[in-house]
């Protein structure tokens, strides 16, 4: 174990320390790590696969895994890394934010764009935005910064690094005005995946440069950003004022009540858990539920997918600005730490990720 991660040692099990916390309620997983009431991290969950296969689109994986159960009664690592797994999926992100490096935020960008292509005839404000200068700007600095990592001497690395942070920094509070502004649920993909990516490319360049205070504070006020706005979105655009529909038939395939639930308090910033149904079920009478109005098909696969993102992202956002905290203290780069886990053994791999265990668990 290198003395630049002393306090957490690899492991291949969950103490059940941990797990008895997280079935109790006293401990939350948070993306990428386990934490308790107090924000202590008592665990890291670190990726063990290479980050680009998550750019593999995933459409299945979630189906069989009930979010809400494993959140209030996970009972051993295999159930506790499936759900961090699927949130890392669903989020598009990955779990560790020293794994979120220049290479796979440039090819999700192109990702990105592809999807973002197929809506551009039908929306011209994402026409717009996919032809505007700041997405051309943020196109060649993330392209120049994943070439940093192939062996740079130290001085033409921190210039690119200062140059592509000074870029990101102006592209992203571009993009935070945009976000803040979403009127249409259509348009809030685009925008909050490009806002994304400037916060965490501004975020990194910073910490490569080794400007960790700067890089916890920009990123924490990312992240309170995105979260007034994508909850704004979710209850405004998408829950409304009708969210009992989410039961009506039609939803079915599409979400699972704990899904419902888990969007709920998501949107509200709340922690009901089920009462949420009883809720929902009691704005459903024979007097309101001619006005409401029935979804077609394509709003609905939209709205769902939306805040099903929302959701798992929120995790991972949360559990970034936990990590970037450590790699504050600890006084390390993004990149050296991912360089440790990239030296481990295979062995030292469950279910794909690294276990990163608090020595008091």
């Amino acid at each position: 174990m290198i003395t630049e991660l002393a306090g957490f040692t690899v492991s291949r099990v969950i103490p059940d320390k941990c797990l008895i916390g997280i079935m109790t309620g006293a401990y939350k997983i948070c993306g990428g790590v386990i934490r308790d009431n107090s924000g202590q991290i008592v665990a890291h969950l670190i990726n063990g696969i290479n980050p680009l296969n998550l750019l593999t689109p995933v459409n299945t994986a979630f189906e069989a895994l009930n979010t809400i159960q494993l959140y209030k009664i996970g009972k051993d690592t295999s159930e506790i890394l499936g759900l961090a797994k699927v949130t890392m999926l669903l989020s598009g992100l990955t779990l560790a934010v020293s794994a979120a490096s220049f290479v796979f935020l440039y090819n999700k960008l192109g990702k990105i764009d592809q999807k973002v292509n197929k809506l551009a005839n039908d929306v011209k404000k994402i026409r717009d935005i996919l032809e505007s200068k700041e997405k051309a700007a943020l196109t060649t600095a993330l392209k120049t910064l994943s070439g940093i990592e192939l062996g740079l001497n130290e001085n033409t690395r921190k210039l690119l690094l200062v140059n592509a942070r000074q870029t990101l920094g102006e592209i992203h509070q571009c993009y935070r005005t945009q976000l803040l502004a979403v009127s249409q649920v259509q348009e809030v993909l685009p925008i909050e995946e490009y806002y994304t990516i400037t916060a965490l490319g501004h975020a990194m360049c910073s910490a490569e440069l080794d400007m960790l205070n700067n890089a916890v504070s920009d990123l924490d006020d990312a992240y309170e950003t995105w979260l007034t706005a994508s909850r704004r979105v979710s209850k405004d655009l998408i829950l409304r004022k009708d969210p009992e529909r989410f039961l009506f038939s039609e939803y079915t395939k599409h979400a699972r009540t704990d899904e419902i639930v888990d969007w709920m308090d998501f949107a509200n910033g709340a922690d009901k858990g089920i009462e949420w149904i009883d809720e929902l079920r009691s704005h459903v009478s024979t007097v309101r539920l001619p006005q409401i109005k029935r979804p077609k098909r394509d709003a609905i696969e939209l709205e769902v997918d939306v805040i099903r993102k929302f959701s798992a992202r929120s995790r991972i956002y949360a559990g970034y600005t936990s990590q970037y905290r450590y790699l504050k203290s600890i006084n390390r780069r993004p990149s050296e730490v991912q360089a440790y886990f990239d030296s481990l053994k295979d062995d030292d791999c469950v279910e794909d990720c690294h276990l990163l265990i608090a020595e008091e668990c």
